[in-house]
């Protein structure tokens, strides 16, 4: 509900900006790796969250988290002039699958 409201968001946005050469997109970040995840991956947690954590990285197409440096990556590609072309679209990193 929230990734719909900031898509909905970003498409006005650049219909607002239409003609000013400022554009609007949103980055939206899959299942993110931080240090409790690790922490989990490596073994660290009780048996029962393994099982869970398995189960979230299969229904990831690359088969893993998407880390924090991919997302700026994007959001850097998005702000740059190989992206300025992109406005009012929302473009997903997390690996396809999930929340893409």
């Amino acid at each position: 509900m929230i990734k719909s409201g900031i898509i909905g968001f970003t498409r006005n946005l650049a219909e607002d900006l239409r003609g000013t050469g400022v554009s609007a997109v949103a980055v939206c970040p899959g299942v993110m790796v931080g240090p409790h995840a690790l922490e989990r991956m490596r073994g660290g947690s009780t048996s029962q969250s393994r099982p869970a954590l398995e189960y979230a990285i299969d229904q990831v197409a690359v088969g893993r988290f998407s880390l924090p440096e991919e997302v700026a990556n994007m959001a850097v590609v998005a702000a740059s002039p190989v992206g300025a072309c992109l406005s009012g679209t929302a473009i997903g990193v997390g690996g396809g699958g999930m929340t893409d």
